[in-house]
């Protein structure tokens, strides 16, 4: 069965930033069936909407660039395939684009890009950021249901950027993981906990890129 591919960009604000990963998936589908869009299904034993994230957000940050793939049994133009997305989701949620993927398509998220802003927690100095980007590890322990891991965030920083009282941060996602705003505050020095009332985070920008076999954690190299 020939199938389309389609890549949606989306906007996730609001109160929907508290919206865990998992229940993000579960809206898209319910929007997707509520669409009544000829969507594709996975082959096997238990058929699933051929339905794809590139990278989870992390919760409690809002976006203005997250993306999902989805493929339908049947062609659906792109501004056709917009309107009846947008009528089925929560005000929080707006699709921002849609486009049309290739035959043989293959691309991933290369970069993400953030925006901190900073409320009761002071803001890093541009010593604070010199000093990070010029060392050549910065490990960081990030918490999980086994015990902590730790995390060396300097190879997933390409930049680092003071604008008043913000952090514009770029992070490389690589085959190897990617890092997260908050650890980047932890590479820093700041003492942090989830975002909220000390600092906010935004996604500004998701970044697709073509696929590569072994993609470098820095641009020109591997580790």
């Amino acid at each position: 069965m020939r199938k389309y591919s389609y890549r949606v960009r989306f906007a996730k604000l609001g109160r929907m930033r508290f919206l865990s990963h998992h229940d993000l998936m579960r809206l898209v589908e319910r929007a997707v069936r509520r669409a009544d869009l000829p969507v594709a299904m996975s082959e096997g034993f238990n058929p699933r909407p051929r339905i794809a994230f590139p990278l989870a957000l992390p919760l409690g940050i809002e976006s203005e660039d997250e993306v999902f793939e989805v493929d339908l049994s049947a062609w659906t133009p792109p501004d056709d395939l917009q309107v009846r997305l947008c009528a089925q989701f929560p005000t929080d949620v707006a699709i921002r684009s849609v486009d049309v993927l290739q035959p043989g398509t293959k691309e991933e998220v290369g970069e993400v890009h953030y925006r901190i802003e900073f409320r009761s927690l002071p803001p890093p100095t541009p010593d604070d950021l010199a000093r990070l980007l010029a060392s050549e590890h910065a490990w960081v322990e990030r918490p999980n249901p086994e015990g902590a891991k730790r995390i060396d965030v300097r190879p997933y920083l390409k930049e680092l950027v003071l604008d008043g009282g913000r952090l514009l941060v770029s992070i490389f996602v690589t085959s190897h993981g990617t890092t997260r705003p908050d650890e980047v505050l932890k590479a820093l020095g700041l003492s942090v906990q989830e975002p909220g009332e000390a600092y906010v985070v935004r996604k500004l920008r998701t970044v697709i890129v073509p696929r590569q076999k072994q993609k470098p954690t820095r641009p020109g190299g591997g580790r």
